[in-house]
């Protein structure tokens, strides 16, 4: 792994701040896997991931009053060979923008922030490989070349007065990767196949309170939260839904 960063920020005023930088990154990471065991394929893989990527930041104050608001772009270039199979071969070029936002307002004690922000997950390079993983006789894992990066779109308010804290965000996440269990039968063996699928999408709503207070040298904390998913897909070829809180 390489990695650099260059950042500088410029104050153009008592009431404004610009922030802006570069980053760079390359990895690189190889795996071998020799089997004699038929129903564990032998593998030999190398990956690479080239990462470039530029933010501008504004940071602005007046009286009670915070706004920030940034962008970020990135551009990304990620390889995947299978030395032993080259049908298996991928190339994965992502260009993304990343968009924030935030504002702040501060008065009397109480605090209160709305904020919107975007990111991504992109799958690791275990999630990625065809690098087989041996369990037992009856189960494995491996990875999934085809994935997808997960893309995420965050809202959340905060307020706080004095002790007390709260919080309530909504996230969508577009592109969920999550495990997937299935079977295959090969060589008249039952096979449990543990592997990672991307999902068209999912959604959560959380609300989070925090009360914490300090008494002479103690700081009790009380915590407390609910989130509720919204995500629905496929069980044993049945339509099932997560939608627990």
């Amino acid at each position: 792994i390489f990695a650099g960063k260059l950042a500088f920020d410029y104050t153009i005023s008592k009431h404004i701040m610009l922030l802006w930088g570069i980053e760079s990154e390359y990895v690189k990471g190889h795996g071998t896997l020799e089997s004699g065991n038929s129903s564990i394929s032998s593998s030999d893989f190398l990956e690479k991931e080239h990462k470039h990527a530029f933010y501008l930041e504004e940071r602005a104050g007046w009286g009670n009053w915070l706004f920030h608001v940034g962008m970020r772009y990135e551009s990304l270039t990620a390889d995947y060979v299978d030395k032993l199979s080259l049908d298996k071969n991928s190339h994965r070029h992502y260009r993304n923008l990343f968009p924030s936002l935030d504002l702040t307002y501060s008065h009397g004690g109480w605090t209160n922030s709305l904020s919107f922000s975007s990111r991504t997950n992109r799958p690791s390079f275990r999630q990625l490989s065809n690098y087989t993983y041996y369990a037992n006789e009856f189960m494995y894992q491996h990875g999934n070349p085809k994935l997808q990066p997960t893309t995420l779109y965050i809202t959340e308010w905060n307020t706080g007065y004095k002790f007390v804290n709260a919080s309530v965000s909504y996230t969508y996440k577009r592109n969920l990767i999550a495990s997937d269990l299935y079977t295959e039968d090969k060589n008249s063996q039952q096979l449990i196949l543990s592997s990672f699928s991307n999902f068209s999408h999912a959604q959560v709503i959380a609300a989070n309170i925090n009360l914490q207070h300090t008494y002479m040298w103690w700081r009790p904390s009380l915590r407390i939260g609910v989130v509720h998913p919204f995500f629905d897909c496929k069980y044993m070829g049945e339509p099932y839904s997560y939608g627990k809180t």
